[in-house]
Protein backbone atom coordinates (compact mmCIF):
# COMPACT_ATOMS: atom_id res chain seq x y z
CA UNK A 1 0.00 0.00 0.00
CA UNK A 2 1.33 3.79 -1.40
CA UNK A 3 2.07 5.88 1.65
CA UNK A 4 -0.24 8.13 0.93
CA UNK A 5 -2.87 5.76 1.22
CA UNK A 6 -1.89 4.80 4.30
CA UNK A 7 -1.87 8.72 5.63
CA UNK A 8 -5.58 8.95 4.12
CA UNK A 9 -6.50 5.67 5.87
CA UNK A 10 -4.88 6.95 8.80
CA UNK A 11 -6.10 10.11 9.49
CA UNK A 12 -9.85 9.29 8.26
CA UNK A 13 -9.92 6.51 11.32
CA UNK A 14 -8.54 9.58 13.16
CA UNK A 15 -10.78 12.81 12.39
CA UNK A 16 -12.03 14.97 14.36
CA UNK A 17 -15.56 15.07 12.98
CA UNK A 18 -17.23 13.46 10.10
CA UNK A 19 -17.23 16.16 7.63
CA UNK A 20 -13.50 15.80 7.97
CA UNK A 21 -13.80 12.48 7.11
CA UNK A 22 -15.58 12.43 4.45
CA UNK A 23 -13.13 15.30 2.84
CA UNK A 24 -10.32 12.63 3.35
CA UNK A 25 -12.45 9.65 1.71
CA UNK A 26 -13.00 12.38 -1.55
CA UNK A 27 -9.86 12.32 -1.09
CA UNK A 28 -8.79 9.28 -0.90
CA UNK A 29 -11.33 8.16 -4.07
CA UNK A 30 -9.15 10.61 -6.24
CA UNK A 31 -6.07 8.64 -5.58
CA UNK A 32 -7.66 5.58 -6.30
CA UNK A 33 -9.47 6.71 -9.42
CA UNK A 34 -5.63 7.63 -10.54
CA UNK A 35 -4.54 4.06 -9.26
CA UNK A 36 -7.11 2.78 -12.17
CA UNK A 37 -9.40 1.47 -9.04
CA UNK A 38 -12.66 3.02 -10.62
CA UNK A 39 -14.93 1.03 -9.53
CA UNK A 40 -14.18 1.55 -6.29
CA UNK A 41 -13.92 5.56 -6.72
CA UNK A 42 -17.02 5.36 -7.84
CA UNK A 43 -18.96 4.21 -5.22
CA UNK A 44 -16.97 5.94 -2.57
CA UNK A 45 -18.13 8.97 -4.54
CA UNK A 46 -21.69 7.74 -5.04
CA UNK A 47 -21.78 7.29 -0.95
CA UNK A 48 -20.47 10.91 -0.66
CA UNK A 49 -23.44 12.16 -2.97
CA UNK A 50 -25.80 10.37 -1.05
CA UNK A 51 -24.94 11.86 2.05
CA UNK A 52 -25.24 15.52 1.33
CA UNK A 53 -27.61 15.58 -1.27
CA UNK A 54 -29.92 17.05 1.41
CA UNK A 55 -27.91 19.15 2.94
CA UNK A 56 -24.54 20.25 0.93
CA UNK A 57 -21.83 21.91 2.17
CA UNK A 58 -19.50 24.18 -0.51
CA UNK A 59 -16.06 22.44 0.32
CA UNK A 60 -17.36 18.94 0.71
CA UNK A 61 -19.14 18.91 -2.65
CA UNK A 62 -16.30 20.60 -3.88
CA UNK A 63 -13.88 17.48 -3.00
CA UNK A 64 -16.78 15.44 -4.90
CA UNK A 65 -16.84 17.34 -8.27
CA UNK A 66 -12.85 17.07 -8.03
CA UNK A 67 -13.21 13.04 -7.33
CA UNK A 68 -15.77 13.09 -10.40
CA UNK A 69 -13.81 15.26 -12.61
CA UNK A 70 -10.59 12.89 -11.43
CA UNK A 71 -12.72 9.96 -12.30
CA UNK A 72 -14.35 10.99 -15.83
CA UNK A 73 -10.71 11.50 -17.21
CA UNK A 74 -8.94 7.93 -15.84
CA UNK A 75 -11.76 5.90 -16.88
CA UNK A 76 -12.38 6.95 -20.58
CA UNK A 77 -10.33 10.68 -21.48
CA UNK A 78 -13.86 12.24 -21.09
CA UNK A 79 -11.39 15.85 -21.03
CA UNK A 80 -14.66 17.66 -21.27
CA UNK A 81 -17.04 16.56 -18.45
CA UNK A 82 -13.63 15.84 -16.82
CA UNK A 83 -12.86 19.61 -17.12
CA UNK A 84 -16.65 20.39 -16.25
CA UNK A 85 -16.65 18.78 -12.65
CA UNK A 86 -13.16 19.96 -11.54
CA UNK A 87 -14.26 23.71 -12.97
CA UNK A 88 -17.65 23.24 -10.38
CA UNK A 89 -15.31 22.01 -7.90
CA UNK A 90 -12.53 25.58 -8.33
CA UNK A 91 -15.53 27.33 -8.27
CA UNK A 92 -17.11 26.05 -4.67
CA UNK A 93 -13.91 26.10 -3.17
CA UNK A 94 -12.89 29.61 -4.10
CA UNK A 95 -16.63 30.08 -2.70
CA UNK A 96 -15.70 28.25 0.56
CA UNK A 97 -12.33 30.39 0.48
CA UNK A 98 -10.36 27.00 1.07
CA UNK A 99 -6.76 27.87 -0.16
CA UNK A 100 -5.04 24.25 -0.40
CA UNK A 101 -8.28 22.76 -2.80
CA UNK A 102 -8.48 26.28 -4.41
CA UNK A 103 -4.67 25.09 -5.48
CA UNK A 104 -5.34 21.83 -6.20
CA UNK A 105 -8.46 21.98 -8.57
CA UNK A 106 -6.63 24.97 -10.26
CA UNK A 107 -4.17 22.60 -10.94
CA UNK A 108 -6.50 19.73 -12.59
CA UNK A 109 -8.01 22.57 -14.52
CA UNK A 110 -4.43 23.65 -15.73
CA UNK A 111 -3.88 19.70 -16.33
CA UNK A 112 -7.39 19.77 -18.74
CA UNK A 113 -6.09 22.83 -19.97
CA UNK A 114 -3.15 21.55 -21.25
CA UNK A 115 -4.78 18.24 -23.09
CA UNK A 116 -7.18 20.75 -25.28
CA UNK A 117 -4.27 23.02 -25.82
CA UNK A 118 -5.73 25.99 -24.16
CA UNK A 119 -2.05 27.44 -23.40
CA UNK A 120 -3.91 30.83 -21.94
CA UNK A 121 -6.03 28.97 -19.84
CA UNK A 122 -4.07 26.41 -18.97
CA UNK A 123 -1.35 29.43 -17.94
CA UNK A 124 -3.81 31.40 -15.66
CA UNK A 125 -5.48 28.45 -14.29
CA UNK A 126 -1.40 26.56 -13.19
CA UNK A 127 -0.26 30.20 -11.86
CA UNK A 128 -3.26 30.61 -9.36
CA UNK A 129 -2.14 27.19 -8.16
CA UNK A 130 1.23 28.00 -7.74
CA UNK A 131 0.55 31.48 -6.43
CA UNK A 132 -2.15 29.69 -3.56
CA UNK A 133 -0.16 26.86 -2.87
CA UNK A 134 1.54 26.48 0.66
CA UNK A 135 5.36 25.01 0.14
CA UNK A 136 3.90 22.02 1.42
CA UNK A 137 1.04 21.27 -0.31
CA UNK A 138 2.45 18.80 -2.49
CA UNK A 139 -0.42 17.36 -4.06
CA UNK A 140 -1.55 20.86 -5.59
CA UNK A 141 2.40 21.37 -6.82
CA UNK A 142 3.71 18.45 -7.83
CA UNK A 143 -0.07 18.28 -10.26
CA UNK A 144 1.11 21.82 -11.71
CA UNK A 145 4.99 21.32 -11.97
CA UNK A 146 3.54 18.42 -14.31
CA UNK A 147 1.93 19.97 -16.26
CA UNK A 148 4.32 22.99 -16.78
CA UNK A 149 6.98 20.02 -17.47
CA UNK A 150 4.94 18.52 -19.69
CA UNK A 151 4.08 21.55 -21.77
CA UNK A 152 7.22 22.23 -22.68
CA UNK A 153 8.44 18.63 -22.96
CA UNK A 154 5.48 18.71 -26.06
CA UNK A 155 6.87 21.79 -27.12
CA UNK A 156 10.60 19.91 -27.64
CA UNK A 157 12.24 21.47 -25.21
CA UNK A 158 13.12 19.24 -22.84
CA UNK A 159 15.97 21.10 -21.18
CA UNK A 160 13.70 23.52 -20.14
CA UNK A 161 11.24 20.73 -18.61
CA UNK A 162 13.52 18.82 -16.75
CA UNK A 163 13.72 20.92 -13.61
CA UNK A 164 9.88 21.21 -13.31
CA UNK A 165 9.69 17.08 -13.51
CA UNK A 166 12.19 17.57 -10.70
CA UNK A 167 10.22 19.47 -8.45
CA UNK A 168 7.25 17.46 -9.50
CA UNK A 169 9.30 14.29 -8.95
CA UNK A 170 10.45 15.79 -5.20
CA UNK A 171 6.34 16.71 -4.01
CA UNK A 172 5.10 13.99 -5.40
CA UNK A 173 8.15 11.74 -3.26
CA UNK A 174 7.31 14.00 0.33
CA UNK A 175 3.39 13.23 -0.30
CA UNK A 176 4.05 9.77 -1.13
CA UNK A 177 2.05 9.70 -4.19
CA UNK A 178 3.32 6.63 -6.31
CA UNK A 179 0.83 7.53 -8.92
CA UNK A 180 2.10 10.99 -9.41
CA UNK A 181 5.39 9.22 -9.89
CA UNK A 182 3.94 7.06 -12.83
CA UNK A 183 2.01 9.63 -14.25
CA UNK A 184 5.30 11.36 -14.84
CA UNK A 185 7.27 8.35 -16.11
CA UNK A 186 4.29 8.03 -18.41
CA UNK A 187 4.18 11.73 -20.26
CA UNK A 188 7.64 11.80 -20.60
CA UNK A 189 7.69 8.35 -22.40
CA UNK A 190 4.90 9.53 -24.66
CA UNK A 191 6.32 13.07 -25.05
CA UNK A 192 9.93 11.64 -25.98
CA UNK A 193 8.23 9.57 -28.75
CA UNK A 194 5.96 12.22 -29.83
CA UNK A 195 8.98 14.32 -30.11
CA UNK A 196 11.31 11.60 -31.87
CA UNK A 197 8.15 11.06 -34.64
CA UNK A 198 8.06 14.75 -35.29
CA UNK A 199 11.76 14.55 -35.89
CA UNK A 200 11.64 11.72 -38.23
CA UNK A 201 8.42 13.12 -40.13
CA UNK A 202 9.80 16.50 -40.23
CA UNK A 203 13.46 15.75 -41.27
CA UNK A 204 14.79 18.10 -38.67
CA UNK A 205 17.66 16.11 -37.67
CA UNK A 206 18.97 12.60 -37.11
CA UNK A 207 17.93 11.35 -33.36
CA UNK A 208 19.54 8.77 -32.04
CA UNK A 209 16.61 8.76 -29.39
CA UNK A 210 14.52 5.55 -30.04
CA UNK A 211 16.58 3.08 -27.75
CA UNK A 212 15.85 5.73 -25.01
CA UNK A 213 12.15 6.22 -25.62
CA UNK A 214 12.01 2.06 -25.38
CA UNK A 215 13.54 2.11 -22.26
CA UNK A 216 11.26 4.82 -20.69
CA UNK A 217 8.05 2.87 -22.16
CA UNK A 218 9.77 -0.56 -20.32
CA UNK A 219 10.54 1.35 -17.13
CA UNK A 220 6.69 2.51 -16.80
CA UNK A 221 5.77 -1.21 -17.68
CA UNK A 222 8.09 -2.28 -14.67
CA UNK A 223 6.90 0.96 -12.24
CA UNK A 224 3.14 0.19 -13.09
CA UNK A 225 3.55 -3.82 -12.13
CA UNK A 226 5.43 -2.89 -8.87
CA UNK A 227 2.28 -0.45 -7.87
CA UNK A 228 -0.68 -2.38 -8.79
CA UNK A 229 -1.82 0.09 -11.49
CA UNK A 230 -5.21 -0.94 -12.83
CA UNK A 231 -5.55 1.82 -15.05
CA UNK A 232 -5.48 1.83 -19.27
CA UNK A 233 -3.29 -1.24 -19.31
CA UNK A 234 -3.35 -1.38 -23.42
CA UNK A 235 -1.12 2.46 -23.74
CA UNK A 236 2.44 1.04 -23.15
CA UNK A 237 1.98 -1.41 -25.48
CA UNK A 238 0.83 0.98 -27.74
CA UNK A 239 3.89 3.28 -27.03
CA UNK A 240 6.01 0.99 -27.51
CA UNK A 241 4.52 -0.10 -31.06
CA UNK A 242 4.58 3.55 -31.84
CA UNK A 243 8.60 3.67 -31.42
CA UNK A 244 9.40 0.61 -32.80
CA UNK A 245 7.77 1.57 -36.48
CA UNK A 246 9.96 4.65 -36.34
CA UNK A 247 12.93 2.63 -35.67
CA UNK A 248 12.01 0.14 -37.91
CA UNK A 249 10.97 -2.84 -35.89
CA UNK A 250 7.62 -3.69 -37.64
CA UNK A 251 6.90 -6.75 -36.93
CA UNK A 252 7.04 -6.44 -33.44
CA UNK A 253 5.22 -3.19 -34.04
CA UNK A 254 2.43 -4.47 -35.84
CA UNK A 255 2.07 -7.91 -33.47
CA UNK A 256 1.56 -5.08 -30.38
CA UNK A 257 -1.23 -3.02 -32.80
CA UNK A 258 -2.45 -6.15 -33.24
CA UNK A 259 -3.03 -7.03 -29.66
CA UNK A 260 -3.79 -3.77 -28.00
CA UNK A 261 -5.57 -1.12 -30.78
CA UNK A 262 -9.08 -1.98 -30.07
CA UNK A 263 -8.77 -1.87 -26.71
CA UNK A 264 -6.57 1.13 -26.64
CA UNK A 265 -9.49 2.85 -28.53
CA UNK A 266 -11.90 1.67 -26.13
CA UNK A 267 -10.09 3.19 -23.21
CA UNK A 268 -9.35 6.19 -24.53
CA UNK A 269 -7.04 6.62 -27.62
CA UNK A 270 -10.24 7.65 -29.48
CA UNK A 271 -8.62 10.50 -30.59
CA UNK A 272 -5.66 8.78 -32.08
CA UNK A 273 -7.27 6.49 -33.94
CA UNK A 274 -6.75 7.38 -37.45
CA UNK A 275 -3.11 7.58 -36.54
CA UNK A 276 -2.90 4.05 -34.82
CA UNK A 277 -4.40 2.92 -38.02
CA UNK A 278 -2.19 4.55 -40.32
CA UNK A 279 1.10 3.48 -38.26
CA UNK A 280 -0.37 0.39 -38.58
CA UNK A 281 -0.80 0.63 -42.18
CA UNK A 282 2.49 1.47 -42.53
CA UNK A 283 4.12 -1.66 -40.68
CA UNK A 284 1.74 -3.92 -42.59
CA UNK A 285 3.06 -2.65 -46.21
CA UNK A 286 6.87 -3.14 -44.83
CA UNK A 287 5.76 -6.63 -44.14
CA UNK A 288 4.48 -7.00 -47.74
CA UNK A 289 0.28 -6.79 -46.38
CA UNK A 290 -0.05 -4.51 -49.45
CA UNK A 291 -3.85 -5.41 -49.43
CA UNK A 292 -4.17 -5.38 -45.65
CA UNK A 293 -2.22 -2.15 -45.53
CA UNK A 294 -4.15 -0.36 -48.17
CA UNK A 295 -7.46 -1.32 -46.03
CA UNK A 296 -6.02 0.60 -42.73
CA UNK A 297 -4.85 3.36 -44.86
CA UNK A 298 -8.21 3.88 -46.24
CA UNK A 299 -9.59 3.12 -42.75
CA UNK A 300 -7.49 5.53 -41.04
CA UNK A 301 -8.66 8.32 -43.38
CA UNK A 302 -12.46 7.78 -43.12
CA UNK A 303 -11.47 8.13 -39.05
CA UNK A 304 -9.68 12.08 -39.34
CA UNK A 305 -10.98 14.56 -37.79
CA UNK A 306 -10.45 17.68 -38.93
CA UNK A 307 -10.77 19.49 -35.65
CA UNK A 308 -8.60 16.74 -34.30
CA UNK A 309 -5.29 17.68 -32.66
CA UNK A 310 -3.16 19.39 -34.90
CA UNK A 311 0.26 16.67 -34.16
CA UNK A 312 -2.20 13.50 -34.16
CA UNK A 313 -3.59 14.87 -37.93
CA UNK A 314 0.30 15.68 -38.98
CA UNK A 315 1.37 12.12 -37.83
CA UNK A 316 -1.67 10.22 -39.41
CA UNK A 317 -1.22 12.58 -42.85
CA UNK A 318 2.75 11.73 -42.74
CA UNK A 319 2.35 7.99 -42.28
CA UNK A 320 -0.45 8.03 -45.11
CA UNK A 321 1.58 10.36 -47.26
CA UNK A 322 4.40 7.21 -47.14
CA UNK A 323 1.62 4.55 -47.56
CA UNK A 324 0.48 5.85 -50.84
CA UNK A 325 3.51 6.74 -52.19
CA UNK A 326 4.38 3.06 -51.94
CA UNK A 327 1.19 1.71 -53.24
CA UNK A 328 1.69 3.67 -56.15
CA UNK A 329 -1.60 6.03 -54.94
CA UNK A 330 0.05 9.55 -56.53
CA UNK A 331 -3.08 12.00 -56.04
CA UNK A 332 -3.48 10.26 -52.57
CA UNK A 333 0.08 10.36 -51.68
CA UNK A 334 0.43 14.38 -52.66
CA UNK A 335 -2.92 15.27 -50.98
CA UNK A 336 -1.60 13.82 -47.47
CA UNK A 337 1.79 15.45 -48.24
CA UNK A 338 0.25 18.87 -48.36
CA UNK A 339 -2.27 18.27 -45.56
CA UNK A 340 0.66 16.58 -43.07
CA UNK A 341 2.51 20.31 -44.01
CA UNK A 342 0.32 22.30 -42.76
CA UNK A 343 -0.86 20.10 -39.72
CA UNK A 344 2.80 20.25 -38.73
CA UNK A 345 3.24 24.30 -39.27
CA UNK A 346 -0.01 24.35 -36.96
CA UNK A 347 1.63 22.35 -34.34
CA UNK A 348 4.87 23.88 -34.51
CA UNK A 349 2.79 27.27 -33.94
CA UNK A 350 0.99 25.45 -31.25
CA UNK A 351 4.42 24.73 -29.21
CA UNK A 352 5.72 28.19 -29.71
CA UNK A 353 2.70 29.60 -28.02
CA UNK A 354 3.44 27.14 -25.02
CA UNK A 355 7.09 28.12 -24.36
CA UNK A 356 6.18 31.87 -24.85
CA UNK A 357 3.51 31.83 -22.14
CA UNK A 358 5.40 29.23 -20.14
CA UNK A 359 8.06 31.62 -19.88
CA UNK A 360 6.27 34.36 -17.84
CA UNK A 361 4.81 31.56 -15.88
CA UNK A 362 8.44 30.80 -14.54
CA UNK A 363 8.69 33.81 -13.18
CA UNK A 364 5.69 33.37 -11.20
CA UNK A 365 6.52 33.77 -7.30
CA UNK A 366 5.25 30.84 -5.18
CA UNK A 367 4.29 31.20 -1.10
CA UNK A 368 7.05 30.74 1.62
Amino acid sequence: MSRLLNRLESETRSARDSVSADCLLAERACYRARQGHLDEAQETIRVLRSRYDAQPIDFVIAWINLAEGILHHFRDMDISRAREKIHRAYALSEVSQQEHLIARTAAWLGHMDYLRGDVESMVRNLRRSLQTAMPDNHAALSRSCLVVADAFHFSGQLQLAQPWYTKSRVHATAEGDEATISALMHNMAWLRAANLRQIRFCGLAPSPAGDLALLSADSILNFDQLLGTASLKSLVPILRAQILSVVGDCSQALVLYEENLTIAVQEGLRRMHSNLLADQAWCRLQLGQIDAARRDALAAEDLLDSRGHHDDRANTHSRLEQVFRAIGDSPSELKHAALAANAWNQHAQLQQRFVAQLGELSQTPQRK
